[in-house]
């Protein structure tokens, strides 16, 4: 729907509240004073012969109706920056407020004034209450039984532990603590009130009621601190909603802190907001790039990412059989357990394989991996024949069926057969271990053979690539006078003997240039210094083809501060702040 339609649906609705409250106003008080009279129309009103309240016409279900749909309408327009969204959502809160004031003030004159309250009709309303509070007990028995179920056993979507990895909880003996006491405390004072009112001890009645709204301000206080400290928010995994649907105010928490998280990079340009237009745009394209867990995955992409981090390799070791030595073909990809998702998908493109985790060096991986030969021969060979790789693990690829026929050909079960695989195992790959060369000394040396890929058939192997080797990165530093300079770098890093890849991806986006280090002298990087070529090819390349990884979280970020660079926002002291926010949660510091 048009934003000015909106807008003037919005402003619509909230005159037609006004409307409604001033001429309705008049009409019922007259009605109130004739039926005090027993008088209508100049008739005498007879006595109901049932104990129960017939409505009369009122005019609030409808205006209240209109100033809701206002709310909603301005709330929206608020929440995308339109220019008088704040105030119309002031406006229709207030209208809101008397709306209901008014209705309120009905309701209590049709149950002291005109009597309709009567006995059956209290107890009507008490049920009412009683079946509320129900409802509320089976809410929260919802959210603990999700709480429950999903602490006690953690699934694997969330790396098979509570709170999941890189959720820092809530300390129970702070503020939780804390909030505790007060809400208990605010049950007893209430309930000082209620029976202080009912016998007639108005002066305790009044202070019990004071004390109960004052600690509830200063409970909601707290709740709103808490929700500003936490690191997480009610989309970080079922651990951040079950948090903020058990504390309550979901309503408000959760939505100021994802709104104002949202919103870091709009910031103060020349004194002023970015306009709405640009906001719009932003918020539109960074919407558009936000990865799509039930997105289908390209073949290419899988082969660009195989590229990247997979491996074919042989693992042979020695066994109790009369041969001496096992042969067992593995396709893998490692990767970190926070790519858990990734491996899934790919786990779920080929339909075989299996997925486990494994701690190196601190470092927690998940291992996604093909072993049975069926399946490497029904589903692993059968792709990559027909989407070709394109760096030196091609060299691999097709030394692994090699080994691979050799093993359909049953001549891994003689000593004949199990050198020739060795024979090609040491081509492979990193070669042969020091147990195999020292097992099999006499075996026939071979060269590698050298593989020139010709061209890119289609962008997503390149996207599955860049899932795998490339990085975004912001770069940072102070010039001579001590003002710091802010530059965007894209670059995709490779062994030497892929150059000659590096040199077909850098004709591919149509730029970058390709360097060596003197102090890493068996690496190559392709690297994107300029931002004109950044803003006008990288971006939009993977705006178009959207990354699947995690490492899309990054392009999210590097596309926030180069839309921030483009605005000359990173020249302000706000800007360079949240820049520098930004680049501290990119690539190792995401968590």
């Amino acid at each position: 729907m048009n934003k000015n339609f909106k807008f003037l649906l919005s402003i619509l609705a909230n005159i037609f509240i006004l409307y409604v409250s001033l001429k309705n106003r008049i009409t019922f008080f007259n009605q109130i004073n004739l039926k005090e009279k027993g008088i209508v129309n100049n008739t005498v009103i007879p006595l109901p012969t049932h104990p129960y309240h017939v409505v009369d016409q009122s005019p609030w279900p409808l205006a209240l109706s209109a100033v809701l749909l206002s709310l909603t309408i301005s709330a929206v327009l608020s929440f995308h920056g339109y220019v008088m969204g704040d105030h119309l959502l002031f406006l229709s809160f207030i209208l809101l407020l008397w709306g209901m004031g008014l209705w309120f003030k009905d309701i209590i004159s049709e149950s002291t004034f005109l009597g309709t309250h009567t006995d059956k009709v209290q107890k009507g309303i008490s049920l009412g209450v009683v079946l509320f509070i129900i409802s509320e007990v089976f809410f929260f028995l919802s959210i603990f039984w999700a709480y429950f179920h999903s602490s006690l056993a953690p699934a694997i979507e969330i790396g098979s532990e509570w709170p999941p990895k890189g959720i820092e909880p809530v300390n129970a003996s702070e503020v939780p603590t804390a909030n505790t006491t007060i809400l208990l405390s605010s049950g007893s004072s209430v309930t000082v009130s209620h029976h202080s009112l009912v016998d007639r001890m108005i002066s305790w009645a009044n202070n019990g009621s004071v004390a109960t709204i004052y600690l509830a301000g200063v409970f909601t206080l707290l709740q709103g601190m808490e929700y500003y400290g936490v690191s997480y928010t009610i989309t970080d995994s079922v651990f951040g909603s079950t948090f903020y649907m058990g504390t309550g105010l979901i309503n408000i928490g959760p939505i100021y802190t994802n709104f104002k998280r949202g919103l870091e990079s709009e910031i103060l340009f020349k004194g002023k907001s970015l306009s709405f237009n640009k906001k719009k745009s932003l918020d539109i394209i960074i919407n558009k790039l936000k990865y799509n867990e039930y997105a289908s995955i390209s073949p290419y992409w899988i082969t660009g990412f195989s590229d990247a981090e997979s491996s074919f390799s042989i693992r042979i070791a020695k066994t109790t059989r009369k041969i001496g030595w096992r042969i067992l073909p593995i396709f893998s990809i490692e990767l970190h357990v926070k790519d858990l998702s990734l491996l899934k998908k790919i786990q779920s493109y080929f339909g075989v394989g299996s997925i486990i985790f494994r701690l190196r060096e601190g470092r927690e991986t998940a291992i996604y991996s093909v072993q049975s030969l069926r399946d490497i021969n029904n589903v692993i060979i059968p792709h990559f024949n027909k989407y070709s790789l394109l760096s030196q693990k091609k060299v691999d690829y097709d030394l692994f069926t090699l080994i691979i026929d050799l093993i359909n050909k049953k001549e891994h079960l003689n000593l004949n057969g199990i050198s020739n695989i060795i024979e090609i195992k040491a081509c492979m790959n990193k070669g042969l271990s020091k147990i195999l060369e020292k097992a099999f000394p006499n075996l026939k040396k071979n060269k590698r053979r050298f593989y020139y890929p010709e061209q890119i058939i289609n962008p997503q192997w390149l996207v599955g690539f860049v899932d795998g080797e490339g990085c975004y990165y912001i770069k940072i530093r102070t010039t001579k006078s001590g003002k710091p300079q802010i530059s965007l770098v894209f670059s995709i890093s490779q062994h030497i003997r892929d150059i000659n890849l590096l040199k077909l991806i850098k004709d591919y986006i149509g730029c970058g240039v390709i360097e060596q280090v003197s102090t890493r002298p068996d690496s190559a990087v392709l690297v994107v210094y300029n931002f004109f070529h950044i803003l006008n090819k990288i971006l939009p390349f993977f705006s178009k083809n959207h990354l699947l990884g995690i490492k899309n979280l990054d392009f999210l970020d590097f596309y926030k501060v180069a839309y921030m660079i483009k605005e000359k926002a990173h020249l302000r002291e706000e800007g360079i702040n949240i820049i520098k926010k930004i680049k501290s949660k990119m690539n190792r510091g995401r968590i």
